[in-house]
C-alpha cells in the first residue's frame, strides 16, 4: 500500500512540474527569424516596412498562401520580398501600395 500511495505521490510531483522557460530572443535573432520565414510571411513584413497598405492587413500572409498554392496567379511574394521601394513593389505588379 505504501508503493502505492509513494508512486502517485511520485506521479502527481512529475505531472505538476512548470513548463521550461522559453529561450529570450534578442534583437539580433529576428533577421535569423525572418530568414526562416515563408516567402508570404517575408513579403508582407517588407510591405508593412515599405508602408503599403497591402502588408497592414491581417489575412497578408494568408493570402498569398492561399493564392500562391491554389496557383490562382502568381503574386510574387519573392519580388515582393526583395522590393526597397513603393515603385519597386508596384513593379512586382502583385500590389497597388499607395
Amino acid at each position: 500500500m505504501r508503493l502505492f500511495l509513494a508512486g502517485i505521490t511520485a506521479l502527481s510531483l512529475l505531472a505538476c512540474q512548470p513548463a521550461p522557460k522559453q529561450p529570450v530572443q534578442d534583437a539580433g535573432d529576428a533577421s535569423v527569424e525572418l530568414d526562416a520565414a515563408s516567402p508570404a510571411a517575408k513579403a508582407c513584413a517588407n510591405l508593412r516596412r515599405l508602408g503599403c497598405a497591402e502588408g497592414n492587413d491581417d489575412s497578408c500572409v494568408a493570402t498569398i498562401e492561399h493564392v500562391q498554392s491554389a496557383r490562382i496567379t502568381d503574386l510574387h511574394p519573392d519580388c515582393l520580398a526583395e522590393a526597397s521601394t513603393k515603385a519597386e513593389a508596384r513593379a512586382c505588379r502583385s500590389v497597388v501600395c499607395p
